[in-house]
Parts: C-alpha cells; sequence; structure tokens
C-alpha cells in the first residue's frame, strides 16, 4: 500500500480542513491531519507531508511556514557520511551514544559530523554542545529531536546544522491566495515546490 500523506497545520482544525481539500486532489491518496506539534510527536506519522498554511492573519502564516521550515526540511547527511553509517550499522545495534564520523575529506563539503541515534532531549542537545563535538549533527528523523525552539535557536547560534537520516519529502504547499501571492516566503521552500490554493482544485 502507498505511505499516506500528512497534512501539516499549525492546529487540528486547520489541518483537517487541508486534509479534506487534498483528499479531493489526491483521491488515490491515504491522507492523515496533523498538528504541526502531534505531528513530531508520531512515532509513525508519514514522511510524505503537505505544509497547510491558514490563520488570522499573514504573519500567523508566515511565522508556521518559517518554523515548518527550520524545524522539517532538514536535508539528508552527504552520501559519504550516509555510508559511514550503514557501516557502522552493520556491524551491531545501533548505539545511544554520540559518534563523531570522519569520512574522506572532499575539496568541498564537511570534514566531520556527528551522529546522534535515538531522541535527542534538550539536556542530550547540550552535552554535544559542550564537548566540542563537529557542529554538524545528523539525527534518525526530525521526530527524534524534542527540543524546545529558544535551544533550537540557540544551536543555531552556535553553528549547529541538522540532516536526518529519514527527511520528509515535501508535497506541496497549501495555502490561501492572499499568502500564495506574497514575497516574503519565496526561496522557503525546495524549488518547484508546488502550491495548491485553498477552494482552487485541478479539474
Amino acid at each position: 500500500m502507498e505511505e499516506a500523506i500528512a497534512c501539516i497545520a499549525s492546529s487540528d482544525r486547520i489541518a483537517r480542513g487541508a486534509a479534506d481539500d487534498v483528499r479531493e486532489r489526491l483521491a488515490a491518496a491515504r491522507i492523515r491531519s496533523f498538528s504541526f506539534r502531534s505531528y513530531l510527536a508520531s512515532s509513525g506519522a508519514p514522511r510524505r507531508i503537505v505544509l497547510c498554511t491558514a490563520g488570522r492573519s499573514l504573519d500567523e502564516q508566515l511565522e508556521f511556514l518559517r518554523r515548518a521550515r527550520d524545524r522539517l526540511l532538514w536535508p539528508a547527511p552527504p552520501s559519504d557520511f550516509r555510508d559511514a553509517i550503514a557501516g557502522l550499522r552493520a556491524h551491531g545495534a545501533p548505539s545511544p551514544e554520540p559518534t563523531t564520523l570522519r569520512p574522506r575529506l572532499r575539496k568541498r563539503g564537511i570534514a566531520a559530523a556527528l551522529l546522534l541515534e535515538g531522541p535527542v532531549s534538550a539536556t542530550r542537545a547540550r552535552a554535544a554542545l559542550c564537548s566540542g563535538a563537529p557542529r554538524n549533527w545528523i539525527v534518525e528523523s526530525a521526530g527524534h529531536v524534542r527540543i524546545a525552539d529558544p535551544l533550537l535557536a540557540e544551536l543555531a547560534c552556535a553553528g549547529v546544522r541538522w540532516s536526518t537520516l529519514d527527511p520528509v519529502e515535501l508535497i506541496a504547499l497549501w495555502a490561501p491566495e492572499a499568502f500564495a501571492r506574497a514575497r516574503r516566503w519565496r526561496g522557503w521552500l525546495p524549488s518547484g515546490t508546488p502550491v495548491w490554493i485553498h477552494g482552487k482544485r485541478k479539474r
């Protein structure tokens, strides 16, 4: 069976309304609705997602999309790091201890990364930050990171860059027409991301 698609919004109410519209666009797909909080908390949430903006003001919608970009749209690590991680896992069960990886350095790219398997709490993140470990952190998924926004901002200021072994796949942005016309969010999403306007479905 094809993997489900998650409609993620700032609230359960908005997500349910978006899911109804998306079901009409993707009749053959299984659609599930999530608030931003519930998606991150769900261990079995689909990795294929539609981000759904709606709200009382443009600023609220922009804040949701900015937060989703910063918290969900993490890239996969470079292929040499993925190969190194696959080699580690082939030799036994994953270890909860952070592991520093140093694949063969290319002319361009990162020289080292920290692999954080399992849940990443605020305590673990602070310990890693103070340890002198590399600032490129690889996690199993964005949902494994259980850190509040203020600490995430602190880590970003310290140079921490996240990547994930299980990145989400952004199917589309579902947005009001006024939001879609706004320029302030341009460049926040991967190039070529479709924009689906509320109530304007393809016939």
